[in-house]
């Protein structure tokens, strides 16, 4: 049978030559390199269709719910546009992204997907978010495979001015309810507002430029440990005054320790008045130099004083 043939040159092979490069060789590292994993070549499609867990699984919560909530929430308020391409995240942030997410949703398990939405502290109570919600524990939730009594819902306050609050979801029938619509509204706007807060100067939400007329007729704002001599109500008594001798006054309230009283069509104040001393009312006009003499002055409050240094 052998010599029967058939018969062939048969080539030695040489493991040496075989390793030596060749001009179309390719780095074992450059091997795939400009291939896009499946969630940055379609995020979307990754997170709401394909949904593979991080432990290879198929994921068995509804895809439906990512884009019911993507949908609600750019309706709700401005975000920029949702960045699905993240292996096991998705996430949806302010315009300016330095600003932070508002929502993390985390697509990497089998029966329930997490989300976890960051509002302004104490903006929600989780006892009163889960009645509010009504979405119930696994071991009251027919149709999953999965047991646990805790509540899927639970808000935690951290350090600094956010709260998160997080759901755990299976259908989109759970959220898709009225309730879960006024929760997301509310959470949108409490977001919005503790950015607008820390964007401000810690002066602009002092409480003599929130509502300084308050500020200076209260009762805070003096020496600490200090008795207060002067009777309150002579302020509100002294403005009626010289609103009678000036209607047109201006009142500025928006100086800690004093107001400044301006006469239309003056670029100078008129009055300054200290308002937080402990000892007095201290009341400063500015008048003609000369006008007048201490004399004058002798019965008004304690012995007054003139300057008359300015030109």
């Amino acid at each position: 049978m052998l010599a029967a043939g058939p018969h062939a040159e048969r080539p030695k092979y040489d493991p040496f030559a075989a390793e030596k490069p060749r001009d179309d060789d390719v780095a074992l590292e450059d091997v795939g390199k400009d291939a896009a994993m499946p969630w940055e070549a379609d995020g979307r499609r990754w997170h709401t269709i394909e949904r593979i867990t991080s432990e290879g699984k198929p994921a068995r919560w509804e895809g439906a719910i990512l884009d019911w909530l993507d949908d609600e929430i750019h309706k709700l308020g401005d975000f920029a546009e949702t960045n699905w391409k993240h292996r096991s995240t998705v996430e949806i942030a302010a315009p300016t992204r330095a600003h932070g997410w508002f929502l993390h949703a985390m697509t990497g398990e089998e029966w329930l997907l997490r989300l976890v939405f960051r509002v302004g502290k104490n903006t929600f109570r989780s006892g009163e978010l889960v009645h509010r919600l009504g979405i119930r524990p696994l071991n009251e939730t027919p149709g999953l495979e999965v047991y646990g009594d805790r509540e899927r819902v639970w808000v935690t306050n951290h350090k600094g001015p956010w709260q998160s609050v997080t759901v755990q979801v299976h259908r989109l029938s759970e959220i898709d309810t009225p309730a879960f619509r006024a929760f997301l509204a509310d959470a949108v706007k409490a977001f919005h507002a503790s950015i607008k807060r820390a964007q401000q100067k810690p002066e602009d939400v002092m409480p003599w430029k929130v509502n300084g007329e308050r500020w200076h007729l209260g009762e805070k704002g003096f020496p600490v440990g200090r008795k207060l001599k002067w009777d309150r109500t002579l302020l509100p008594r002294l403005l009626a005054v010289v609103r009678e001798v000036e209607p047109g006054l201006e009142v500025r309230w928006d100086v800690q320790y004093f107001i400044t009283l301006r006469v239309p069509g003056v670029n100078r104040w008129w009055g300054q008045w200290q308002t937080k001393q402990a000892d007095a009312l201290d009341v400063r006009f500015l008048g003609k130099k000369g006008q007048f003499n201490l004399s004058q002055l002798e019965s008004l409050g304690t012995p007054a004083e003139l300057n008359g240094q300015r030109s």
